[in-house]
């Protein structure tokens, strides 16, 4: 896990992660399973993609709704992208999940509220940015800042700048590169903050990372992330694998 004193942008590189994930023909022990996709552009079009340790084993269309479904915009046989996804583009998605519909994570996490009513810490204020690799939509980056440990925003945003407002200059400063696979499980109460920084990148000096663990980790906020909605497995891994689906697709 690299720790460096520095502020991260975007633009500096691409991440770590996504050039792990680029070799699209490695095996993802993780990702076996059946993932679903419908569109509002196409309705009654169902697509189906089975999978087995990330590689495509079925892709068929039909009219057979399932349990859950991600919703995405443009046909449903539409290409999927890794790149960076802007704000605006993401507002497109969302998961189905039985009859409710819910906003494609983070997107249901900057619309909540429940952390900006954590109890306040003197002194924990952090500007943390969280860049997500991974998701269905694309790449997403993150912007939460702390202020006396309650989270006072969540933004999407298209490029990191120098500071997160409205966190004071010289505050904790973080940059998480991790899949959106962990930050659905560490919001989920699944999986620690630190072992998804190990598995990806994190930046920050040490102190400041152990302000983040000890945010993420109190009950209060662990219960308010637990709280939004839980997405299907499946759904988690797919963005990892859905850039390298072949052209087309669906008999």
């Amino acid at each position: 896990m690299g720790l460096v004193a520095r502020t991260v942008k975007a633009q500096d590189a691409v991440p770590l992660l996504l050039q792990q994930m680029a070799s699209g023909d490695r095996p993802v022990p993780y990702a076996t399973g059946v993932v679903h996709v419908e569109s509002d552009d196409e309705p009654g079009v169902v697509r189906h993609l089975r999978f087995e340790q990330g590689r495509l084993l079925d892709d068929t269309v039909d009219d057979q709704p399932a349990d859950w479904a991600l919703v995405r915009p443009g046909p449903v046989r539409a290409p999927f992208s890794g790149e960076l996804v802007r704000p605006a583009d993401l507002q497109g998605w969302s998961v189905r999940l039985g009859d409710r519909r819910t906003p494609l994570p983070p997107l249901d996490d900057v619309a909540s509220d429940a952390l900006a009513h954590l109890r306040p810490v003197p002194d924990a204020d952090l500007a943390l940015r969280f860049r997500i690799v991974g998701s269905p939509a694309g790449m997403i980056l993150l912007e939460l800042p702390y202020l006396s440990g309650q989270r006072v925003a969540a933004r999407l945003v298209e490029e990191f700048g120098d500071r997160v407002d409205p966190v004071p200059d010289g505050s904790a400063d973080s940059t998480c590169d991790l899949t959106w696979r962990n930050y659905l499980r560490v919001r989920a109460g699944t999986l620690d903050p630190l072992e998804s920084g190990a598995q990806g990148t994190v930046e920050g000096h040490w102190t400041h990372l152990l302000l983040l663990h000890g945010l993420l980790q109190m009950p209060a906020h662990v219960a308010a992330w637990s709280s939004l909605p839980e997405m299907p497995e499946e759904l988690g891994w797919f963005g990892e694998v859905a850039p390298w689906l072949p052209a087309g697709g669906g008999q």
